[in-house]
């Protein structure tokens, strides 16, 4: 779980379906959710026997969440702010430095749009769109996994190992070199 709050942006993720978590927990708990009012408050009683009132609007997020919970899905609730983001926070999402997320929206490949102030030009992306290129990130890095872990499990690296040890690079770069898959004895 991981906040981020900003003067702009302020919301909280709460489930990444790569990390695990409980579907089947979710999903009663959404159901149980289901013949609550969805027009008055719905009051919950805390850990201390306190009273806790729910707005309708919150539980209904609160279902949808539970919903994409169970499902699998990322869930992100958003809290106050604008669906735009700058920079830092998309860093801060991605897990990676901002010098990083300006080359990824100069490449293409995060769309952005530049606002002017009296500070200068600064670059806003969607969050839906860093969201996005998060989960597509993730996906391609499972893939990859599974393809290593595959390729180990049919012995695609064995010729990689002599004797228990990693050849060097220098004798890989050879193997791949003249094709044969076996170290050059030049």
């Amino acid at each position: 779980m991981s906040m981020l709050k900003t003067p702009d942006t302020e919301y909280l993720e709460i489930y990444d379906p790569t990390e695990g978590g409980d579907r089947a927990q979710a999903a009663a708990a959404a159901r149980s959710l289901e013949h609550l009012s969805h027009d008055a408050p719905v009051c919950f009683t805390d850990g201390d026997g306190a009273s806790v009132e729910i707005p309708p609007v919150a539980l209904r997020m609160l279902q949808a969440f539970l919903r994409q919970v169970a499902r699998g899905k990322s869930a992100v609730l958003v809290g106050s702010g604008s669906p735009e983001i700058s920079t830092a926070e998309a860093a801060e999402i991605l897990g990676v430095s901002r010098p990083h997320v300006v080359k990824l929206v100069d490449l293409g490949v995060l769309p952005s749009t530049k606002t002017s102030d009296a500070a200068g030009a600064h670059r806003r992306l969607r969050l839906s769109d860093v969201l996005a290129y998060r989960a597509e990130r993730r996906a391609r890095r499972k893939g990859l996994a599974e393809l290593q872990q595959l390729t180990a499990d049919m012995g695609g690296y064995d010729e990689l190992i002599e004797g228990g040890a990693l050849r060097s690079d220098a004798e890989v770069a050879r193997m791949l070199r003249d094709g044969s898959g076996e170290p050059s004895t030049d």
